[in-house]
């Protein structure tokens, strides 16, 4: 969810900006709503890169069949098995055949 953070990052930024310049600043109401309107894409969002991690997890997995894995036995009920591929894969890198 880097990119909400640099959303709401950028949104201070802005307030500041505005009081630097002399400009009218954003009323408390006017940046709740905003962040709510953020806040209210979050899952929305979080699915969506949870799909892309998996498309391209699986992708790699099918443009190279051969490849081998360390992997360590690990159980999360939060974690789907493709997302314990991925999670093995970055923890336990390939030595070789």
């Amino acid at each position: 969810m880097y990119a909400l953070r640099r959303y709401l990052d950028l949104l201070v930024h802005q307030q500041i900006r505005f009081f630097l310049a002399g400009s009218v600043l954003l009323t408390n109401d006017q940046i709740v709503e905003r962040i709510w309107a953020v806040e209210a894409l979050i899952p929305s969002l979080r699915q969506a890169e949870l799909r892309s991690e998996r498309h391209w997890t699986l992708a790699h997995l099918l443009r190279h069949p051969g490849l081998r894995f360390a992997a360590a036995c690990i159980y999360s009920s939060r974690l789907s098995p493709l997302s314990m591929i991925s999670l093995v894969k970055y923890l336990f890198p390939a030595r070789g055949p």
